[in-house]
């Protein structure tokens, strides 16, 4: 994650994976290795993402970066602006100047539009996609991807996720596992800057066994659930099905299928 360059991003993994640890580290150093850059992060709920993403932002990945790495300061601290309630804050970058880092709310998908309009950004982090459901967050905001100044290899979308409910019928699935697959693609330098980077528990090196086990028993008794967030599958939820409310694995389903053996 922190050296890919390709310009649209998808990090996709099971919970505990550190995703979204891995994607701020990548995200500050654009920040740093850009001049004047203009970050946004898009979250469905500015509540959520203030005990989330922002909060690791602020507290745990920009005070590693700023221990670490010489000339590397927060300029701005956190605050929200008086006239749009946008939470912003700037830091510095290695040419001397300030890069922005914004976070925006996004509550319902098709107005991304709206929310867009008229501005321009050096990177985009897409926190969560599996919670927009509709494919225009990704075709509308992309094209704010146009930073003056910045060439066009130097800008970045990324998108973090655990697999999403709809398996591999989400437009998720479709556009960074699907399209790229294809033969003989109508657009193959398009497709080529695309790029999935699957994060799985075993390579977060500070997951304790512990965690690692409670995840594990947590999920244990619904298969589907277990895929997404244990093993990082893209597995459709049945949830949406006639007896998904009521239905649990553990208990409705008795026997083995599999066995040759009619009695089991």
């Amino acid at each position: 994650m922190f050296n890919c360059g390709k310009r649209y991003l998808l990090v996709s993994g099971p919970r505990y994976s550190s995703k979204t640890i891995g994607v701020l580290h990548r995200l500050v150093r654009h920040c740093w290795e850009t001049k004047s850059g203009r970050v946004g992060i898009f979250c469905k709920t500015i509540r959520n993402a203030k005990s989330g993403v922002w909060s690791d932002l602020i507290d745990v990945i920009i005070p590693e970066w700023e221990a670490q790495l010489g000339g590397f300061r927060v300029t701005t601290p956190p605050k929200v602006d008086g006239v749009t309630k946008m939470n912003y804050m700037k830091v510095s970058n290695m040419f001397g100047t300030d890069t922005e880092i914004q976070l925006h709310s996004l509550d319902v998908d098709t107005d991304i539009e709206e929310k867009v309009k008229g501005t321009r950004f050096s990177l985009i982090f897409f926190s969560e996609l599996s919670n927009f459901k509709d494919q225009c967050v990704f075709t509308i905001s992309k094209g704010q991807l146009r930073l003056p100044g910045l060439a066009y290899d130097k800008h970045q979308w990324i998108g973090d996720t655990n697999p999403a409910e709809e398996g591999t019928n989400s437009w998720i699935y479709k556009l960074w596992y699907k399209e790229p697959s294809k033969e003989e693609h109508p657009d193959p330098e398009y497709i080529a800057q695309f790029e999935v980077i699957e994060a799985m528990i075993d390579d977060n090196p500070y997951l304790s066994q512990f965690d690692k086990s409670d995840l594990i028993a947590t999920f244990r008794a619904d298969p589907e659930l277990y895929d997404r967030y244990v093993l990082g599958k893209w597995t459709a939820s049945s949830t949406d099905s006639h007896f998904g409310k009521v239905f649990k694995h553990d208990i409705h389903v008795v026997g083995n299928v599999d066995s040759p053996i009619e009695s089991d």
